[in-house]
């Protein structure tokens, strides 16, 4: 059994924020907001364009950096993620819609920032995995997917690890069920997805549930070091469906999300905490909650900001945390927030 750690709200350093909205005009959907250096890379669920940037210093928008196609350097479908890693100047998409990884330098996007809307990249790899949940770079040559649940016994390893031509490596880890979740017999055990990242290093590898306030944390080799469980902790209401001689299991009416979105930083991760009703997705409150961990797992601080954010990022440099709103008129604005 691997280290178990139970943790409450009071295990965290309590802070409640104020923050301004910036006067930054959003074109297209935002999917996920990444900072870096007083630049805003926005990933976008609509348009022709997959990556914008912004300037936030005079909030201007100043170009794309991936669009949509099927030329060497765009991606068919729409990014469901975007992974950037400064110390290893690397940027990895996972287009979702199109099953497609593509990784390449990091400074390509901060090219395009600084004008250079011309340029053609080569990119370090781009493949396309088997079904999974979603995927990130260790470096430039290994990358760990996080597999998807199955309803049968045949795919019982938690990770995939592919090199940058898209072959398997290794199939590493297995799905820990909690021995408070009850999943049909005849169904494998699984955790439902809520959020894969890893230190820059590679040595950390942190799995966020989306039905229940659990981390795992796995070493490079996909070992489960230590489960997390709280601050809430609380069960998932899990309903089987049999249709069409078919079985699939779905969230029942008294399920409450857990982590919503997070991020990875150099000493931290941080995760935007939920923990109301998964189906009114908590559309009554107007605060949220931004918990951080060090990497062992261990509660640092708790954030609330009175306001609904959808998706964040941490400017550690300056203590600063941004993140995406939508307003009772439907359009998304951008806030900043000082937090130290």
């Amino acid at each position: 059994m691997p280290k178990t750690d139970s943790i409450t709200n009071d295990d965290f350093k309590n802070h409640r924020l104020t923050y301004e909205v910036l006067p930054v005009e959003i074109i297209d959907y935002v999917g996920s907001i990444h900072i870096r250096d007083s630049l805003a890379y926005f990933t976008n669920m609509t348009g022709y364009e997959m990556i914008s940037i912004y300037d936030l210093n005079n909030n201007k928008r100043l170009g794309a950096a991936i669009k949509k196609g099927r030329g060497p350097n765009e991606l068919a479908g729409f990014v469901w993620r975007l992974q950037m890693n400064d110390h290893q100047n690397l940027a990895t998409v996972f287009d979702g819609e199109g099953n497609m990884v593509m990784t390449f330098p990091l400074d390509v996007i901060t090219r395009v920032a600084h004008g250079d809307t011309n340029r053609v990249f080569t990119p370090y790899s781009k493949f396309e995995p088997k079904r999974i949940q979603t995927i990130i770079a260790i470096d430039t040559n290994i990358f760990v997917a996080l597999n998807t649940h199955r309803f049968d016994a045949t795919v019982d390893h938690r990770f995939t690890f592919y090199d940058r031509e898209g072959n398997i490596v290794s199939e590493k880890g297995s799905f820990y069920k909690t021995p408070e979740m009850k999943f049909p017999d005849d169904l494998n055990s699984f955790a439902f997805y809520g959020g894969l990242i890893c230190r820059y290093d590679g040595k950390r590898i942190v799995v966020f549930n989306g039905a229940t306030d659990q981390l795992e944390i796995y070493d490079d080799q996909a070992d489960l070091i230590k489960l997390v469980k709280g601050p809430d902790y609380f069960v998932p209401d899990i309903v089987r469906i049999d249709k069409n001689k078919t079985t699939r299991i779905s969230l029942g009416e008294k399920n409450r999300d857990s982590y919503l979105d997070s991020k990875a930083k150099e000493k931290s991760f941080w995760a935007v905490y939920s923990g109301h009703n998964s189906h009114t997705q908590g559309m009554e409150n107007k605060e949220t909650t931004i918990l951080s961990f060090d990497w062992d797992g261990k509660p640092l601080d708790k954030y609330i900001i009175p306001a609904k954010i959808t998706n964040f990022d941490v400017d550690e440099a300056n203590g600063l945390l941004y993140g995406i709103i939508m307003t009772d008129e439907g359009e998304q604005k951008i806030i900043k927030a000082k937090y130290r």
